[in-house]
């Protein structure tokens, strides 16, 4: 599918390329949809997700674990589970990030591993 491609500047990263997508992506955990949308970001290799995108009903806070991006600023993580499944901190979201990476503010990215698939 086409890309419209946007520059960010700022920050630190060779990689502020960014790219908004016209497809949609999805995220499944367990057979279930846990985030999808058409307006996704990409970024350093990973597809974040619009706040409005994101099934919050299987995801919970893991308190007080954040890690940080030189460039991005501190994320925190999230932990998802549908029925019997869990897949700890499966989510990462930059709720107040750098300048450079504003544009990522509230986005949700995901990790493929413990049966998270992102498509």
């Amino acid at each position: 599918p086409p890309f419209v491609f946007r520059q960010f500047m700022g920050g630190s990263s060779s990689s502020n390329m960014s790219k908004q997508e016209e497809s949609s992506h999805r995220v499944t955990l367990n057979g279930k949809v846990v985030a999808e949308s058409a307006k996704c970001v990409m970024t350093d290799g990973n597809v974040y997700f619009p706040p409005d995108g994101i099934n919050r009903e299987y995801f919970s806070l893991h308190e007080g674990y954040h890690t940080t991006c030189g460039w991005k600023g501190t994320c925190d993580y999230y932990n998802a589970k549908v029925g019997d499944v869990t897949a700890k901190d499966a989510a990462w979201v930059y709720e107040d990030p750098k300048p450079g990476a504003a544009y990522l503010k509230g986005y949700w990215a995901f990790y493929q591993r413990n049966g998270l698939k992102v498509t």
